[in-house]
């Protein structure tokens, strides 16, 4: 009995020792499962953590790279530095640096310069003394000159300012066609350097979109795994970028800690449960890791894709074969003007609503993303009619937009225009399709309504064209001799006598023939021509102005024209030059102009107020008008737009209307001139209601000055008729 007792408490041991060995290696095993699990989610966490850091800095630095493109490949700028132009330098490249919209320093310097021009968005548009050393400007040179000679290819470099990382990228300045570029000389040309800091704002929404933490400069490498280094002008590192990766393991196994004690405890049915429990936290961690790739995928304000998630879309469609897809580039008629009557708050709502109503939209065939600003991007895709689902997916988001938005009591109604291209095969690339569509897009910008534009043939004729105009107007800009002035009469409403004649700039292009204003002056604002043709236009003004010293003239100018820094000191010089006195003019601007730039545009009017200039609103009444801007800008005269006259005598509403309308100005003190007065009926009525002078055809068409003022001396319009006779006795019956 003894020795049974001895060998089953033996027994005993060895089961309880087996077991004890068992259960031991149990937990040995669920403890190396553990950790090993903890380590490979930590791990995954890390890299897809460092590669979202990498990937949001190379897009700071590639927009730098793309500013660096655009502005190094700029013909204008190029001869400008050739000329010596440097007041066309700093108004055009340098202007962007100061304002600190799209980068914060530039510098150029090299070729033909003695020394560096600088900028940055802390001084004036004048340039200064460049802050990048000597021996950062020659590596610079260095790496420049190590680019390829073909093409237009980049330096790109990092450098530390004031303890901020700044990216900067360089390039000679080149011709931007391929025809100047062929014979441009790059041993001479200028290098222009673009440099653009990366905020702590920046650096925080990159931390937080990539699921680190504590993102900073440091002046070492804690581990390559945690951090990239920023490589400086001479291609060693300048600093390094450190982070702190998640470690969402190590949550796991906390969480999941007290569940293995009670499995220890209880291997049997607690095991299921922890099981369970295990899986419910890998979960909450797939979760996690999703938010955090959906965080990096979408727009924060409007919880749309993202330019990252488009690109990997295109890519996802481009890698299985599908070629027939359409992009849709679309964006919001006067979103500025939106922004700035209502702030950026109303602005953000704005597009917070148009996001939502874009996405009640979309189906499963069609992908929308904003890319930035009030610009959204839909891809379609369809193995039927592609064209036909794209005007169908436009028709749907113009129905679902276009409605009147509401913020604080203002109400805006919101149109929109849109472009679009068909990739109907593998031979166009996504970002041709992209200009393709842009250029479709400022085709459907024709007024502030609702319109949509397909890419095809006859749109790629037009912009065709329209290069051909602008490099037409380069050349006619040097020879002056193309562009010649029309006027027409404006008179007192009452009396019919002549009160003023409106310039009217004419271009009979020697290649192209007749172009008409509003083509040739939108393709001088569109390619940076303006400030110079509008100098050419007011010399000639001003010599038809001495033949006849005892007129006023009504001039008018461009927006672009208006806030560049060298029109007062233009108009200040031709005044002298040609001896005319500043209260024979008066400066028509649109009603955009007052709206955008608001305290720019303000402090120029006061300035042409104190040299005794006179300004107009014209086209009033088709904008955004605003009791506001009308009381705080300095303006002297209202120009009716002919909207408002032509009708008059068919509709008592319009008549009220434009009653309203001049009540409104001559209460505010203001000149009222009507517009587009055709009938000897509209005279009457307009003379009636208030207006001070009138313009139209029933005076005059467009003509040259020297008719003008011989019509006016015979007392007569230039369509012979006796206007003045006729009028008074209508105004008198």
């Amino acid at each position: 009995m003894v020795m049974f007792s001895g060998a089953s408490i033996r027994l005993s041991n060895r089961i309880a020792t087996v077991a004890l060995y068992g259960t031991l290696l149990l937990y040995l095993a669920i403890g190396v499962s553990l950790e090993s699990l903890r380590r490979q989610i930590n791990h995954q966490a890390e890299l897809e953590a460092g590669r979202q850091v990498v990937h949001n800095i190379s897009l700071l630095h590639d927009q730098v790279r793309q500013f660096a493109r655009d502005y190094n490949n700029w013909g204008d700028v190029y001869q400008a530095i050739i000329d010596k132009d440097f007041e066309f330098v700093s108004n055009n490249y340098g202007i962007t640096a100061v304002n600190g919209d799209m980068f914060d320093r530039a510098v150029i310097y090299d070729g033909l310069l003695k020394d560096p021009l600088a900028w940055n968005s802390t001084g004036t548009r004048a340039p200064h003394q460049s802050s990048l050393s000597i021996w950062a400007l020659e590596q610079i040179r260095l790496g420049v000159d190590r680019l390829p000679r073909e093409g237009r290819a980049t330096f790109d470099f990092a450098i530390l300012k004031d303890r901020e990382v700044q990216f900067g990228s360089a390039s000679r300045i080149l011709p931007d066609t391929e025809e100047a570029l062929a014979t441009a000389n790059r041993d001479e040309a200028s290098i222009g350097a673009i440099l653009r800091t990366v905020t702590n704002a920046q650096l925080t929404d990159i931390a937080t979109s990539s699921n680190v933490t504590d993102l900073r400069l440091s002046k070492s490498l804690r581990n390559p795994a945690i951090s990239t280094p920023l490589i400086g002008v001479d291609g060693r590192p300048i600093a390094y970028l450190n982070w702190i990766p998640p470690h969402p393991g190590n949550e796991l196994l906390s969480h999941i800690a007290p569940i293995i004690a009670l499995i220890f405890i209880v291997l049997g049915g607690v095991g299921i449960g922890g099981a369970r429990l295990l899986r419910d936290h890998a979960n909450t961690l797939a979760l996690r890791e999703d938010d955090a790739n959906r965080l990096a995928r979408s727009d924060p304000l409007t919880g749309l894709p993202n330019r990252l998630a488009l690109k990997e879309y295109i890519e996802r469609l481009e890698s299985t074969g599908i070629n027939n897809y359409a992009v849709i580039l679309l964006d919001i008629n006067n979103f500025k003007k939106v922004n700035d009557l209502a702030g950026h708050q109303g602005g953000d709502e704005l597009i917070k609503t148009f996001g939502n109503n874009l996405r009640a939209a979309t189906d499963k065939q069609v992908f929308v993303s904003r890319v930035g600003g009030d610009e959204f991007i839909a891809v379609v895709n369809t193995s039927g009619d592609i064209i036909e689902l794209s005007r169908c997916t436009v028709d749907r988001f113009m129905q679902a937009t276009g409605v009147c938005f509401n913020y604080r009591g203002l109400q805006f109604p919101i149109t929109s225009s849109y472009g679009i291209a068909a990739r109907k095969d593998a031979t166009r690339s996504f970002e041709d399709l992209l200009g393709d569509a842009d250029r479709a897009m400022y085709a459907s910008k024709k007024d502030d309504g609702n319109h949509v534009t397909v890419y095809d043939a006859e749109l790629d004729a037009e912009y065709t064209f329209r290069r051909k105009i602008e490099e037409a107007l380069r050349l006619a800009i040097r020879s002056p001799d193309e562009f010649y002035m029309l006027y027409q009469p404006i008179v007192n409403a009452r009396t019919m006598e002549l009160h003023s004649v409106e310039a009217l700039a004419r271009w009979n292009c020697a290649s192209l023939g007749p172009i008409a204003p509003d083509v040739f002056i939108s393709v001088a604002e569109r390619s940076g021509l303006i400030v110079q043709l509008g100098s050419l236009l007011l010399k000639k003004i001003f010599c038809d102005m001495q033949c006849r010293p005892d007129l006023r003239f009504n001039i008018n100018i461009s927006p672009l024209q208006l806030l560049s820094s060298g029109f007062i000191p233009t108009l200040t010089r031709l005044l002298g030059e040609h001896s005319i006195s500043p209260s024979r003019i008066e400066i028509e601007l649109t009603e955009g102009v007052l709206v955008s730039n608001c305290d720019t545009v303000q402090a120029q009017l006061k300035q042409l107020r104190q040299m005794g200039i006179t300004t107009a609103l014209d086209d009033f009444g088709t904008g955004f008008s605003s009791i506001g801007y009308l009381q705080k800008m300095p303006l002297d005269t209202l120009k009716i737009d002919r909207s408002f006259v032509s009708g008059l005598g068919d509709d008592k509403v319009l008549a009220n209307v434009l009653h309203s309308i001049v009540s409104l100005g001559r209460t505010l003190g203001k000149s009222i001139t009507a517009e587009g007065v055709e009938t000897l009926y509209e005279a009457e009525i307009l003379a009636d209601v208030g207006c001070h002078y009138l313009q139209g055809y029933l005076f005059s068409r467009p003509q040259p000055l020297d008719q003008i003022l011989k019509a006016a001396g015979n007392g007569l319009s230039l369509t012979g008729e006796p206007c003045a006779q006729q009028l008074r006795r209508a105004l008198v019956s």
